[in-house]
C-alpha cells in the first residue's frame, strides 16, 4: 500500500505544469492537481472564516475519492453508492484503503465547462460561465455552500482530514468532483496518512500545532463506579446481531420509577448473564445542544470522545437486583425490568434520559427513552344507510300462473346458449298480458374449471338468461338460484370405467388430472353433459299495485290462519310450513312497502301481530324495522332523540336474536355500531367475537363498499381490545385490514401510523408508511412520521450515510416541518445532534438557542 501511494503521488508531481488560477481549462490537458489544490484552498478559507482549522491532506481519503470519481464517470452517475458490495458506501471504500477513521463523510460536485450557471446564495444571485480553473473551483464551493447539508460537512469540527479528486468524463465538458472527509483516531494515524500536496505548501507542523492547541479540553480517563468502555469488538458485533432493532427495548417512566421492557424474553439471559451485567441511568442536559454556545464542544461527552458518558449518571443496577429465577421461568413473551426510582435530577424539559447497558461493568450500548408516541385510533361515525327488508320485495299473488321448464346445455367457458323456446314464449305472455314474476334456476358447471371460475360462470349465465326477459318488461323478476359443480354426475360417469380410481382422489387432484392436455380429450363428452341449467320460468298476470294490495289483504289472513293451524298440528317444521311462512313473509314485506306508498292503512296491518315465539322472529324483525322507519319518517327527531330511538331499536332486535332471522338482522346491528362507534351501549351488548360472527353472516347482496366499512369498524375495535388486553401479537390480521382500507385521505395517514406503532409490528408499520414516503411527491406528514420512527432508536457513532435521509428531507419539507422533527415530544432525540454536521445544519435552518 505504501509503495502504491508513493507511485500515485509521484505521477501527480511529474504531471505538474505552471498553471495560474485565471488560466482557461484545456480539456486535452487538465491540470487536476492544481484544480484540486484550488478547491482545497477555498474550502480551508471558508473554514478559517468560521474560526475553524483547515483540513489535513489525507492519502487514504484521496484514494477513496479517486475510486468513487472513476466509478461515477464510468457509469455516468452522481451518487454516493456503488453497485458493488464491498465498495458500496463511502465508509466501505475508506476501509478498503486502510481506514478506520472516527467519522467519514463524502461530498460530490459536478461542473459543466463553458456553460452559464445561476446560483442563489446568501440572497444574492450569482451567474457566471465556467472557463477557468478559478471559476471551476468557485463553482464547486458555491455548490456546497448553498446546500445546508454540504455546508455543514465543511464547517464541522468532527472532521479534520480530506481527500479531494477531480476528473473529467471522457469526451464531454463535464468535470466531476469527489471529496472524502474523515476524523483521525489519534496522532499516529495522522503521521501515517498525511501527505503534502504538490501545490499545497502549508506547514504540517504549524497546522498540527494549531489542532493541538485547540484540543486542550479535558479528557476523562476514569469514570464513576469504575465503568469502562467496552472494547470487545466480537461481543459488540454479537450484540448488534442479537438486537438489530433497538425498538425491541423500550425505556419509559411510569409514576416515580423507570422501566425497561424487553419485547423478547430470550434477550434476558444474553444481556444479563454475569453478575456485573446491568444498566445505569444517564441524564443528558439539553442545554449542551443549544446553538451558538460553546457547551457543545467544551463538555466532555461521547460526541467528542472525551468521556464515555454524555451526562450525569445514577447508581448502576446489576443482574441480581433486576431479575430472579421466576423471571426466567415466566411464560410471558416479554418482560419488564425495574431500573429503579426516577432520579431527582430528571426533568424532561431539561434532560433526556438514557439507559446505558453494561456488560461486565463496561459500557456496551446506549438506549434512549422511548419518545415516538403511539395513540389508539378513535372510530369516526360511518353514516351508513339502513337497509330495510321491504325496500326490495317481489310479491307474487296466488293467481293463475304460467310456467316454462327448460334444460339448457352450455359449451365450455360460454355464458350464453341457444334458447329457442324463449321468444315464442315471450310473445305468448305479451298476448295474455302476463309478465315474468320469478325464475328458478338449478345451474351445474363441469368439474374441470376452478371453483372461483365456476362461480363467475354461474353468475354470468344467470344474468345472461334473465336479461332476455328484462328486454320486454320493466317490473322486477325474482330470482332463486342454486349453483353447484357437477361432481355427483362425474362420479356416476366414471363408475366401471378406466378412471374409476379417481373416486378416491381429492377434488383438486382430479381437476388437475382432467385439465392435463393429454387427458382432457378422454373426458370431453362427460364434461359436456355436466354443463347445464334446469330453468323454471313462472309468469303471472300483469297486476297493478292496487290490485296486488287487494290480493295481499285477503291472502295475509288466509296464510296467518293456515300457519297457526299447522303449528298446532305439528311438532316440527314441514316443507309446507316453511313454504307458507315464506309466502306470508313476502305478503308482509309487500304490505309494508305499499304502506309507505299510501295504498295500505294501519288497520290492514293488524294481521301482523305475532306471539313471542322463535318461529315468528323473522316476521317480528320485519315488523320492528317497519315501525322504526315509520317513526323516523313521522317524527322530526333531534340527534339525541334519534340516538335514543336507535338504542330502542337495538334493544328490540337483541330480544329476537335467532338463526332464523335474515342477514339484514346482522347488518342492522352492525350498521348501528358503525354509525355510533363511541356509544358503549352497543359495544357492551355485542362482544367483539359476536361482531365478527355477525360479519360472517352478511348477505353477498350487501354492497362491497358497505361491507368494507363494517369490517373496518370491527377490525379497529378488535385491534383496540387486543391491545388493551396485552394481546397485541394477535392483532396482525386486523392491522393488515386497517392498512388496506382505512385511509380515505392524507389526514388519516399519521393517525393510523400512530395506532400501528403501539403494536410493535415494524414490518406492518413500515410497509404502510413507505407507500406515502417513497414516491415522487411524498406526503409531508407521512415523511415526518417516517423520519421520527426511523431515528427513534438512534445509536451514537453512525456513518454519515445513516443521516442522509434527514439531510435529504430538508429539501422536501418546509423549514418549520423539518425543524419540528427534533427535540419536541414525540420527536427525534436531540442526542442525534452528537453528529455535528446535523447539529450545524439544524442551528442554521432553525436558529434555536
Amino acid at each position: 500500500m505504501r509503495k502504491f501511494l508513493i507511485l500515485i503521488f509521484s505521477l501527480i508531481i511529474t504531471s505538474l505544469s505552471a498553471q495560474k488560477a485565471s488560466d482557461t481549462i484545456q480539456f486535452e490537458k487538465i491540470d487536476y492537481p492544481f484544480l484540486e489544490y484550488l478547491i482545497k484552498s477555498k474550502v480551508d478559507s471558508v473554514r478559517r472564516a468560521h474560526q475553524l482549522l483547515p483540513f489535513f491532506n489525507d492519502s487514504l481519503l484521496y484514494l477513496a475519492a479517486w475510486e468513487q470519481v472513476e466509478y461515477l464517470n464510468k457509469e455516468q452517475l452522481l451518487t454516493h453508492r456503488q453497485l458493488r458490495g464491498k465498495l458500496e458506501t463511502p465508509l466501505q471504500r475508506v476501509m478498503n484503503y486502510g481506514g478506520p477513521y472516527a467519522n467519514v463523510a463524502e461530498l460530490l460536485g459536478i461542473a459543466h465547462l463553458k456553460t452559464s450557471t445561476l446560483y442563489d446564495y446568501a440572497s444574492e444571485e450569482l451567474k457566471h460561465t465556467i472557463y477557468t480553473y478559478q471559476q471551476t473551483a468557485e463553482h464547486f464551493i458555491n455548490q456546497w455552500m448553498i446546500d445546508p447539508e454540504s455546508r455543514s460537512f465543511l464547517l464541522t469540527r468532527s472532521l479534520n482530514a480530506a481527500g479531494i479528486v477531480a476528473m473529467a468524463e471522457k469526451n464531454s465538458n463535464i468535470i466531476k468532483l469527489v471529496a472524502v472527509f474523515g476524523k483521525y483516531l489519534d496522532e499516529k494515524q495522522i503521521q501515517n496518512s498525511i501527505y503534502f500536496h504538490p501545490h499545497d505548501y502549508s506547514n504540517y507542523k504549524a497546522l498540527k500545532a494549531e489542532y493541538d492547541n485547540q484540543s486542550q479540553y479535558p479528557v476523562h480517563t476514569k469514570h464513576a463506579f469504575k465503568i469502562e468502555k467496552n472494547g470487545d469488538a466480537d461481543f459488540l458485533r454479537s450484540l448488534e446481531r442479537k438486537i438489530p432493532d433497538r425498538k425491541e427495548l423500550k425505556l419509559y417512566v411510569e409514576t416515580d420509577s423507570v422501566f425497561l421492557r424487553l419485547e423478547d424474553k430470550k434477550l434476558l439471559r444474553f444481556l444479563l448473564d454475569g453478575s456485573k451485567d446491568g444498566f445505569v441511568l444517564e441524564m443528558v442536559p439539553k442545554s449542551h445542544y443549544k446553538c451558538n454556545q460553546q457547551a457543545y464542544y467544551q463538555y466532555p461527552a461521547r460526541r467528542n470522545n472525551r468521556c464515555i458518558f454524555s451526562g450525569k449518571i445514577a447508581e448502576p443496577v446489576y443482574r441480581d437486583k433486576l431479575v430472579d429465577n421466576d423471571d426466567y421461568r415466566s411464560r410471558r413473551r416479554d418482560i419488564v425490568l425495574n431500573l429503579g426510582v426516577k432520579p431527582d435530577l430528571f426533568n424532561p424539559d431539561e434532560y433526556e434520559m438514557n439507559a446505558l447497558y453494561l456488560k461486565d461493568n463496561k459500557l456496551s450500548m446506549v438506549l434512549l427513552q422511548s419518545s415516538l408516541c403511539g395513540e389508539l385510533l378513535i372510530s369516526e361515525p360511518a353514516s351508513l344507510e339502513m337497509i330495510y327488508p321491504f325496500d326490495d320485495v317481489n310479491y307474487l299473488p296466488d293467481v293463475e300462473k304460467d310456467t316454462l321448464d327448460l334444460k339448457v346445455f352450455y359449451d365450455r367457458g360460454e355464458v350464453d346458449a341457444d334458447f329457442k323456446e324463449i321468444f315464442p314464449y315471450i310473445k305468448q305472455l305479451q298476448e295474455k298480458n302476463y309478465i315474468v314474476g320469478k325464475v328458478e334456476i338449478e345451474a351445474c358447471a363441469s368439474v374441470e374449471g376452478t371453483a372461483e371460475g365456476n362461480r363467475k360462470l354461474f353468475t354470468q349465465r344467470v344474468e345472461k338468461f334473465v336479461s332476455r326477459f328484462r328486454d320486454f318488461q320493466d317490473k322486477k323478476i325474482e330470482l332463486e338460484v342454486n349453483t353447484q359443480e357437477n361432481w355427483k354426475m362425474f362420479y356416476e360417469q366414471i363408475k366401471s370405467s378406466d378412471y374409476e380410481w379417481l373416486q378416491k382422489e381429492d377434488t383438486s387432484d382430479i381437476r388437475s388430472y382432467v385439465n392435463d392436455p393429454e387427458n382432457l380429450p378422454a373426458f370431453e363428452d362427460m364434461l359436456d353433459q355436466q354443463r347445464y341449467a334446469s330453468i323454471r320460468v313462472i309468469a303471472l298476470p300483469d297486476l297493478s299495485d292496487k290490485s296486488k294490495c287487494d290480493y295481499a289483504r285477503s291472502e295475509s289472513i288466509l296464510y296467518r290462519d293456515s300457519i297457526v293451524k299447522m303449528l298446532g298440528d305439528q311438532n316440527k317444521y314441514s316443507k309446507e310450513l316453511v313454504k307458507a311462512f315464506k309466502h306470508w313473509k313476502s305478503i308482509q314485506l309487500f304490505m309494508y312497502q305499499m304502506y309507505f306508498k299510501g295504498l295500505i292503512k294501519d288497520n290492514d296491518l293488524h294481521v301482523f301481530n305475532f306471539p313471542d315465539q322463535e318461529v315468528y322472529y323473522p316476521m317480528i324483525f320485519n315488523q320492528t324495522m317497519f315501525e322504526f322507519r315509520r317513526a323516523v319518517l313521522q317524527e322530526n327527531f333531534l340527534e339525541d332523540e334519534l340516538m335514543d330511538k336507535e338504542i330502542e331499536l337495538f334493544e328490540s332486535l337483541r330480544m329476537i336474536y335467532s338463526p332464523l332471522v335474515s342477514s339484514l338482522y346482522y347488518y342492522t346491528i352492525l350498521c348501528l355500531m358503525a354509525n355510533q362507534p363511541q356509544n358503549t351501549y352497543f359495544t357492551d351488548e355485542i362482544p367483539v367475537k359476536m361482531q365478527r360472527s355477525y360479519l360472517s353472516k352478511l348477505s353477498p347482496s350487501i354492497p362491497d363498499s358497505v361491507t368494507k366499512v363494517l369490517k373496518l369498524n370491527y377490525h379497529l375495535r378488535n385491534s383496540i381490545e387486543l391491545y388493551q388486553n396485552n394481546k397485541s401479537r394477535r392483532a396482525k390480521t386486523s392491522l393488515n385490514f386497517l392498512v388496506s382500507g382505512y385511509v380515505k385521505d392524507t389526514n388519516d395517514i399519521v393517525p393510523l401510523a400512530r395506532h400501528l406503532l403501539l403494536f410493535g409490528s415494524d414490518k406492518i408499520l413500515t410497509k404502510f408508511i413507505d407507500r406515502y414516503v417513497f414516491v415522487e411527491e411524498p406526503v409531508h406528514s407521512a415523511l415526518q412520521f417516517y423520519l421520527k420512527y426511523k431515528y427513534s432508536d438512534y445509536a451514537w457513532s453512525k456513518p454519515f450515510i445513516y443521516y442522509s435521509e434527514l439531510f435529504e428531507a430538508a429539501h422536501n419539507l418546509s423549514n418549520d416541518e423539518w425543524c419540528s422533527l427534533f427535540g419536541a415530544p414525540c420527536g427525534i432525540s436531540i442526542q442525534i445532534f452528537d453528529y455535528e454536521p446535523l447539529w450545524l445544519m439544524y442551528c442554521e435552518k432553525c436558529g434555536k438557542e
